[in-house]
């Protein structure tokens, strides 16, 4: 093994004999692998012009130029080190860098598709519409079809318009257009309603809810609940009473004719009116049930919504929904009609054009797949169904034999939202033979009573996929604890404040902790000493601190709180250059060029005009 990879690093690297799926932790060197597995594509005694020949493909352009630049620096030290006969090779690759295949997904697939526009009936010259320019189109398109579908007096928009109103119906249709990527047939369209309905409650019955009760037995909150009840008795008689209920109905569920009769029992049977913690024989059972209790009422209970809708009127919501299914399939093509007449495509054509055109040409298929020896793709964990068909159909048969290098891990799957799944990763990575079933878990970044936390926190949530991490050092650096929560005084609002408040005292809580940090003198931080590079510990500073948020949207409760104690700081990724008035003045400008009767930005624009008017007066004056 090289001296510069760990064991794992090593695997991830040379494992060349079948395709490699590397789960890779946090912090745990995921970007120095893909760059040296890269540079163990080229070989000087091989390929003259390998670079051709490999494709990888990250997440964002910033991982790209990064994965570049480390290439680079390391194609340049392997120049500096090579034999004489090597020299010419080593500085044809640096050359031929920035022509590398190293790119996001979509500009791959945007210059597949202009390589082969006569085939996908596109412009070659077509543009590209970001995604803030592309949802507000949409959402214009969708308004101006319903709009135009109820001048034209069509029975499915007056439907829904009387069943919804007219901004819920927009909604509803701008949904079901966002989801087209998963609709590739209209037969539930094509069907009658009552037959639909019939279908619909037969899969129903026969395997869905099935499958949601088997998930409901299989869960460990239920397994735990039957053996906490069947292992321990009540003093108190009623609840005996229901102790025993619940666990012969467990014992026998499987005997019962139908399911539902015993989980409406299991869900009025589980509660603790009446009970005490020291009615049990150790009174930590009263808490453990009442955890419990909720838990599994919870999943009972979704069960129990969904049987309901058996006993309404299905044909009504199935009607809705194939009204709502026509509708959007009209927006749809009016969005669709409007880029091909601009000759625009958005993010999603790039994947979507793409797929089709590899999966309905076996010759274009077997063409791009020639001319690609290695594919390398990072980020699986936020892969969509559509970019995993992209990758299938580029690898073809070797898709399992060496060709195809992934890179993922499901605890960092954040974007949901872009209908990213992390079960494609998963489910790809158990088609790899298990020798190329790879972990990468050696941790370098966080210490060990983190790395502890961490896999606790997600051991459960993940399960049996779960990687732990490993620290790369044993040593506990940084004084314990190394985890803590931070509780907002309650007493600080009263019992139904609003969520305002309660945030108002929660950046309160944190801007004063955070300034207790800065002015205690415990050495916290681990750094290297710069000349012998040892580890050592100094005191908390301004850069070491960084408060993360799900959204923006009441970011400025904690800018003041921050700025009341004095305590500087900057922001990443907020949206205040846009609240400038400037910006609103430029908007409005725009607005009233793209639109002379919009009376708002009009109205804005001669704002404008007096303010900038009577400057110019007062400074004549």
């Amino acid at each position: 093994m090289s001296p510069q990879f760990t064991d794992q690093q090593d695997l991830a690297i040379t494992t060349k004999d079948v395709s490699v799926a590397l789960a890779a932790g946090a912090g745990c060197g995921k970007t120095f692998v893909l760059t040296h597995r890269f540079l163990s594509y080229l070989d000087p005694a091989g390929n003259a012009d390998p670079l051709s020949r490999i494709v990888a493909i990250t997440f964002t352009e910033r991982a790209a130029r990064e994965m570049r630049h480390r290439i680079r620096e390391a194609c340049r030290e392997a120049l500096e080190n090579c034999a004489e006969q090597h020299v010419d090779y080593w500085l044809r690759i640096l050359r031929g860098l920035e022509t590398a295949r190293i790119t996001t997904i979509h500009s791959f697939c945007a210059g597949f598709l202009r390589r082969h526009a006569v085939d996908a009936g596109l412009d070659p010259q077509f543009g590209l519409m970001e995604p803030a320019f592309a949802e507000p189109l949409l959402i214009r398109q969708v308004n101006e079809t319903l709009h135009s579908l109820l001048e034209q007096r069509d029975p499915d928009a007056f439907a829904l318009v009387k069943e919804y109103g007219l901004e819920r119906t927009s909604q509803y249709i701008k949904m079901m257009v966002d989801q087209r990527f998963e609709i590739e047939t209209h037969q539930y369209e094509l069907q009658g309603v009552g037959e639909t309905a019939a279908a619909w409650i037969r899969y129903y019955q026969e395997h869905f809810r099935p499958a949601l009760i088997q998930q409901l037995f299989e869960s460990p909150d239920l397994q735990e609940l039957h053996q906490l009840l069947s292992a321990n008795v009540c003093q108190t008689p009623k609840m005996e009473e229901r102790r025993k209920t619940i666990v012969s109905i467990l014992d026998q569920f499987q005997d019962w004719p139908e399911p539902i009769t015993p989980l409406t029992e299991l869900v009025e049977q589980m509660h603790l009116k009446g009970v005490r913690a020291n009615h049990w024989d150790d009174e930590s059972i009263q808490e453990d049930l009442k955890r419990l209790f909720k838990s599994v009422k919870d999943d009972i209970n979704k069960i129990l919504e969904l049987e309901a809708l058996l006993e309404e009127d299905l044909e009504v919501s199935i009607e809705l929904g194939q009204q709502i299914f026509r509708l959007s399939q009209q927006a749809s093509l009016n969005y669709e009609e409007y880029k091909r007449e601009q000759g625009l495509l958005d993010f999603d054509d790039l994947l979507l054009v793409t797929r089709n055109l590899l999966k309905e040409s076996p010759s274009l298929r077997a063409l791009a797949s020639e001319g690609i020896d290695y594919l390398m793709v990072d980020e699986f964990q936020d892969t969509d169904p559509v970019q995993t068909d992209v990758v299938r159909y580029l690898c073809e048969q070797q898709l399992l034999t060496g060709k195809l290098f992934l890179v993922g891990d499901v605890k960092q799957s954040i974007y949901r939202f872009r209908r990213a799944n992390p079960e494609v990763f998963l489910g790809l990575r158990d088609e790899v033979p298990e020798k190329g079933r790879l972990p990468l878990s050696t941790n370098f970044r966080s210490q060990p009573e983190i790395l502890r936390f961490v896999n606790i926190l997600f051991h459960d949530e993940v399960e049996q996929n779960y990687e732990p991490l490993q620290p790369f050092s044993s040593t506990q650096y940084t004084p314990k604890p190394a985890i803590e929560f931070l509780w907002a005084d309650e007493n600080e609002w009263e019992e139904k404040a609003s969520a305002y408040i309660r945030r108002r005292v929660e950046a309160t809580t944190i801007a004063q902790r955070i300034l207790n940090l800065l002015q205690d003198e415990t050495p916290r931080i681990r750094t290297r000493h710069p000349e012998t590079g040892e580890v050592q510990l100094r005191r908390t500073e301004p850069g070491d601190i960084v408060i993360l948020f799900r959204a923006m949207s009441n970011v400025g409760l904690y800018e003041e709180a921050l700025r009341n104690l004095d305590i500087d700081y900057y922001l990443v990724g907020g949206r205040a250059f846009y609240a400038q008035q400037e910006v609103y003045d430029f908007i409005n400008i725009c607005q009233v060029l793209d639109d002379p009767t919009d009376e708002i930005a009009a109205g804005g624009r001669i704002a404008i005009s007096l303010f900038w008017s009577q400057r110019r007066n007062d400074f004549l004056a």
